[in-house]
């Protein structure tokens, strides 16, 4: 079933590794950030046979995982030029985490997808592995997250 485009949606015939199994709030970010893409769908678009729990959980080794997804998801960013953090995300973990779970806002253009990942408490090295191939910021966006940063220092957000 793997290498089988049999998963229908629109007009439209797709592959299970083609569908990024996303939170909500990450689809909305991956959406945002790619514009309209043609080599994936959003698990959210499947029919809604597929988007059935118990029928999720016997599709389980056919469908990508979450983490999976997620690192589909930044190489196809990473691909498109998404630009990362200014931050070590690996020395900067907690602090991103914590800036995560409250929502912060922060200016950068990985951060939307980066939050939903932190927030899906996936592994340390699985969050180092997602951010490590983003471009680096230039100059005027490394000043925007400091601003950004220097902003939610007096909030509980970090």
């Amino acid at each position: 079933l793997k290498s089988l485009a049999w998963i229908k949606a629109g007009n439209t015939a797709w592959h299970p590794a083609q569908v990024l199994d996303l939170p909500l709030d990450a689809e909305k970010a991956f959406e945002a950030l790619v514009e309209e893409s043609a080599e994936f769908i959003l698990a959210s678009q499947l029919p809604g046979g597929l988007r059935d729990a118990v029928v999720r959980e016997r599709l389980g080794t056919v469908l990508p995982s979450q983490s999976n997804s997620f690192e589909m998801a930044f190489l196809y960013a990473a691909d498109s030029g998404l630009v990362g953090l200014c931050l070590d995300t690996v020395q900067e973990l907690e602090p991103l985490r914590k800036m995560a779970r409250g929502l912060a806002s922060f200016e950068a253009d990985a951060w939307p997808l980066l939050a939903s990942a932190l927030r899906a408490d996936l592994p340390d090295k699985t969050i180092a592995e997602l951010a490590k191939d983003l471009s680096p910021p230039d100059k005027q966006a490394i000043v925007a997250q400091l601003n950004a940063l220097a902003g939610l220092a007096g909030t509980a957000s970090i």
